[in-house]
């Protein structure tokens, strides 16, 4: 990768969700711990709006939120059992999105099913996937697994970008230092772009942690899992944003360590959340005001405006329009 160059401006044809659809990824739509078993809540996700439940079985499920039959939204409706009730005339649906009872009739419409997002759990989040199947799996850290690690996860306030727009922050390191205040020996340069994901390692001193190597790897375009290893520590974050109605994004953050015999892993993850909310901090005030144009990239530019061209070339589509706007 370090005999790439970037593309000039004018050549570049920035992601556009009203043109193309949502890059498809994995996306967060809400903590486990906002849906129990028995519970259904309402979300925005992409440009409408989704239901997040549970039923009986334990099984978190994610589909399109309006009724079929005059639209009501089924995040005002009940769980019953592991079916999900409208609470206008009472249609029901399955874990599949089929409605599988009218109590008027025994005559249910063909068409007459909710868009079933692949969902999974993880990292006390419900994700959904924006397609029919997905491309890619379910983001993670990149070397510890779930069972090695305690976690704790986070909601972030909405930005008025795009989801591309704040995990691009990883490729720029001119922002690194200048938002930041970290510095940097060196650049990276070896980038594993393979498939879905970008992976790559970096060494870094940040003016509050101190000096870190750090292992990035990203999912799609919306989410970055990195680790920092300290001198006394490895502290784990995970960033994912969801996009929403009016081009914003949604963001959930997990802070992670290894389950170590005789070490405070709380604190150590307090200490991590907290490093996660100054970093974002600092970034909002940027994010909350810009309005990106990269009319003018220069030779420092180089490894941004490479994610951006990734970006613009990421698989997008929006399956589930007609059903959740």
């Amino acid at each position: 990768m370090s005999q790439q160059t970037a593309a000039p401006a004018e050549a570049l044809r920035l992601p556009d969700a009203a043109r193309d659809g949502y890059h498809q990824c994995w996306y967060p739509i809400a903590m486990s711990q906002e849906v129990a078993a028995g519970k259904v809540i309402s979300k925005e996700f992409l440009d409408g709006r989704v239901v997040v439940w549970r039923g009986a079985d334990g099984v978190a499920r994610v589909h399109s939120a309006f009724c079929r039959h005059m639209g009501a939204d089924l995040g005002v409706g009940s769980v019953e059992g592991n079916h999900l009730r409208c609470i206008f005339h009472r249609w029901e649906y399955g874990g599949d999105g089929r409605c599988v009872k009218i109590p008027v009739t025994d005559a249910i419409p063909p068409r007459a099913r909710l868009f079933n997002f692949p969902t999974e759990e993880k990292w006390g989040l419900i994700w959904a996937f924006n397609g029919e199947k997905p491309l890619y799996d379910l983001p993670h850290f990149p070397t510890l697994s779930e069972d090695q690690i305690a976690h704790s996860v986070f909601e972030c306030a909405p930005l008025p970008v795009p989801t591309w727009l704040i995990v691009g922050n990883t490729h720029d390191f001119q922002h690194v230092r200048a938002v930041h205040n970290a510095t940097m020996e060196k650049e990276p340069e070896d980038f594993d772009m393979s498939g879905m994901t970008v992976e790559f390692k970096n060494e870094v001193t940040d003016p509050n942690m101190g000096f870190s190597k750090q292992h990035f790897k990203l999912f799609g375009t919306n989410t970055v899992a990195f680790e920092n290893k300290f001198e006394k520590m490895l502290i784990m974050s995970m960033y994912s944003g969801t996009p929403i109605n009016g081009g914003r994004t949604k963001g959930y953050t997990v802070t992670a360590t290894p389950r170590i015999p005789n070490v405070d892993v709380q604190a150590i993850l307090a200490r991590g959340e907290a490093f996660g909310k100054n970093i974002m901090a600092e970034d909002d005030v940027l994010l909350y005001t810009i309005r990106f144009k990269p009319e003018m990239p220069i030779a420092a530019d180089r490894h941004l405006m490479l994610w951006l061209q990734r970006a613009a070339r990421f698989p997008a589509a929006h399956p589930s329009q007609s059903f959740i706007t």
